[in-house]
């Protein structure tokens, strides 16, 4: 997956922040400012799985 253009291999993605509450490869995009939550109680930052994509892909290396 490392050379791939998904979550996993992206500088923005931060996969300690939910995996560990998870147990998957599920981790937080951090390319844009949190959004606020559904309930208003708060703001989250976008929750991806590490095989997403998108257009904003910026390499590890």
């Amino acid at each position: 997956m490392v050379n791939e253009k998904v979550c996993g291999s992206c500088g923005f993605y931060d996969l300690e922040k939910v995996a560990s509450e998870k147990g998957s490869a599920i981790g937080i995009c951090r390319f844009s400012p949190p959004k606020p939550s559904a309930d208003d109680k708060g703001a989250l930052w976008p929750i991806v799985n590490a095989t997403d994509w998108c257009g904003k892909f910026i390499s590890l290396k």
